[in-house]
C-alpha cells in the first residue's frame, strides 16, 4: 500500500497518529492531576511530530523533484514543446527535475502533462536522444490510464522481484515502444533507449563510488559537477556498463545481452547536453536527494549544510580505500571459510573466481573491465598510498602519483595481477597487518638521530634477513610481485 500512497498522505497520516497519541496522553496526564506530566507529554509528542515531519519532508515529490522554469532554458523548452506536440498534447508540459537518469511523464487532474527529466540526462544526453525519451513517456501519459502507469512504474522499480507484473504489463510496454519508434524513427529510438541505460548505469556507479561513502554527512553540492567532469574529461561513458535492460527491451532495441552496449557505442566525449551548467541551488537540492537515497534515511534535510566532495581532506578518501579493502577481504574470507589476506584475493582473481566474491560493488554497472580488476583495486590503492602515492584528481581515484613523480594506474596494475603477470607492488607485507614502510621509517629516523643518514640501509636489510623487518621496495621478498 505504501507504493500507492503519495508522500503528502504519509506525512499527514503520521502527524495525525502522533498528535492523536499526544492528545490522549495529555488528557490522561491531566486526569491524573499532574501539570508536569501534561507538559512532559505535550513537549515529547511535539518533538516527535517535528522530527517525523523533518524526516518525511525530503521524501515528498515536490521536494525531491523541483520545478525547472523553461523560460531560463530555451533549448529545453523547444525540445519539450516538440515532444508534447508529437505525443498529441496541445499544452507545453510543466518540467520537474529528477536526481537520477530517468524520464517520466504524467498528467494533472485537469489533464495537463507533467514531465520529469533527470539532471544527468540534461547534462550528458544528446538532444535527439533526450527528445526520444520525452516523446515515449508523454505518449505513455496520454495513452495509459492511471492504474496502468502505476503498474508499469512499479514494475520498473521492482522488476527483479515482480516478474508477474512484467508479464501483465508486457503488452503495454511493447505497444509504447512500437509507437515511439514509428514517430521518431528506428535509429533515434534505439539511440535514446540505449543512452538512458548507459547514462543510468554510469551515474549510478558514480553515486555509489564517490557520493555513497559520505552520504551520512548530508548532501554533496558537486555531485553533478563531478559527474559531468567524469563524462567530458575522464571518458566515463567509454568505460561504463549500462544499467540492466528491462525484460523485452533487448529485443526492442536489438541489444545483444552478450555485448554490453557500453562497448563500442559509447556517447563520449559529450560536448554538451541541453543544460551546459548546473544552477547551484538545484545542484545542492538534488545532491541532498542522492545522499538521502543512498543513506536510506530522510535525515533532517532542511538543517543539513551542503559540502563539496572535491574539498574533502585526503584522509577522508584514504579511509574510503581502507574500508573498501576490508569489505573485499571479508568477502574473500566468507568464500574461503577462513581469514583472508591480500594474496588470497589475488589468487582467487587469477583463478577466475572474482564473481564468487559477494560484496556491494558486485551488483553495480561498473566501468572497470572485469570483476577481478574491481576486487583488486582497493588492495592496490591502499598499498600505494602507504608508499606515499597520492591521487592526481579527486574524481579519478584510479590514477596516482608517487613521491618521485612516477605515475601508477590502478586498473593496469589490477589487470596485470589478474593475468598472473608481475605487478611490482608488495602486497604480501599486508598479510600480518604491518605497514611495509614502518621499518624503513623507524631505522632511517634512528640513523639520522645518530648523524649517519645512510647507515639505515644496511640495518634494514640485516633485520629483513632475520625476519624482523620488511624491505618495502624489494619485490623479491614476496612471491606475489
Amino acid at each position: 500500500m505504501s507504493c500507492f500512497l503519495p508522500e503528502w498522505a504519509k506525512l499527514l497520516i503520521g502527524l495525525a497518529a502522533i498528535l492523536g497519541v499526544g492528545v490522549a496522553g495529555t488528557l490522561l496526564s491531566a486526569a491524573l492531576g499532574g501539570i508536569e506530566g501534561v507538559l512532559v507529554v505535550s513537549l515529547g509528542l511535539g518533538a516527535c511530530a517535528v522530527a517525523f515531519a523533518a524526516d518525511r519532508w525530503p521524501r515528498r515529490f515536490r521536494w525531491r523533484c523541483p520545478a525547472l522554469p523553461l523560460d531560463d532554458q530555451p533549448r529545453l523548452r523547444e525540445l519539450v514543446a516538440d515532444a508534447a506536440r508529437l505525443a498529441g498534447f496541445d499544452a507545453v508540459p510543466k518540467v520537474r527535475v529528477s536526481a537520477w537518469a530517468e524520464v517520466r511523464a504524467g498528467r494533472t487532474k485537469r489533464g495537463k502533462p507533467i514531465l520529469l527529466v533527470g539532471l544527468p540526462l540534461l547534462l550528458a544526453a544528446d538532444e535527439a536522444e533526450l527528445h526520444t525519451l520525452m516523446v515515449g513517456e508523454l505518449l505513455a501519459a496520454r495513452r495509459w490510464r492511471w492504474h496502468e502507469r502505476w503498474a508499469v512504474h512499479l514494475f520498473v522499480a521492482h522488476h527483479p522481484d515482480w516478474s508477474w507484473l512484467g508479464e501483465a504489463t508486457a503488452s503495454l510496454r511493447e505497444a509504447l515502444w512500437a509507437e515511439t519508434r514509428s514517430i521518431v524513427g528506428s535509429e533515434r529510438f534505439v539511440a535514446g533507449m540505449r543512452a538512458e541505460r548507459l547514462l543510468g548505469g554510469a551515474f549510478g556507479w558514480h553515486a555509489a563510488r564517490y557520493v555513497a561513502p559520505f552520504s551520512g554527512s548530508g548532501g554533496a553540492a558537486d555531485v553533478y559537477e563531478s559527474f559531468l567532469w567524469k563524462v567530458q574529461r575522464d571518458g566515463l561513458l567509454a568505460r561504463a556498463r549500462p544499467a540492466p535492460a528491462l525484460p523485452g527491451m533487448a529485443e526492442a532495441i536489438d541489444w545483444d545481452a552478450a555485448q554490453p552496449i557500453g562497448d563500442g557505442v559509447a556517447l563520449m566525449p559529450v560536448p554538451s547536453g541541453v543544460m551546459v551548467t548546473v544552477p547551484p541551488k538545484l545542484a545542492i537540492r538534488l545532491g541532498k536527494v542522492v545522499s538521502h537515497k543512498l543513506s536510506g534515511w530522510g535525515g533532517f534535510a532542511l538543517g543539513v549544510r551542503p559540502y563539496r566532495m572535491a574539498d574533502l581532506p585526503v584522509e577522508a578518501w584514504v579511509r574510503v580505500g581502507k574500508h573498501q579493502r576490508e569489505v573485499v577481504l571479508e568477502a574473500a574470507a566468507k568464500l574461503l571459510g577462513r581469514q583472508a589476506t591480500d594474496l588470497d584475493v589475488v589468487e582467487l582473481v587469477v583463478a577466475g573466481r572474482a564473481n564468487e566474491l559477494e560484496w556491494w560493488h558486485k551488483e553495480q554497472p561498473c566501468p572497470h573491465p572485469t570483476p577481478g580488476v574491481c576486487a583488486l583495486l582497493p588492495l592496490f590503492d591502499v598499498a600505494l598510498r602507504r608508499r606515499g602515492y597520492v591521487h592526481e584528481h579527486v574524481f579519478a581515484q584510479r590514477g596516482l602519483v608517487g613521491p618521485l613523480g612516477d605515475r601508477a594506474d590502478l586498473v593496469e596494475l589490477a589487470a596485470k595481477a589478474e593475468r598472473g603477470e608481475p605487478y611490482g607492488i608488495l602486497l604480501g607485507g599486508l598479510m600480518t597487518g604491518r605497514d611495509p614502510d614502518a621499518d624503513a621509517t623507524r631505522l632511517a629516523a634512528e640513523s639520522l638521530a645518530h648523524g649517519d643518514p645512510t647507515g639505515w640501509f644496511e640495518r634494514l636489510y640485516a633485520e629483513s634477513a632475520s625476519g624482523d623487518a620488511i624491505v618495502p621496495w624489494d619485490s623479491r621478498s614476496r612471491t606475489s610481485c
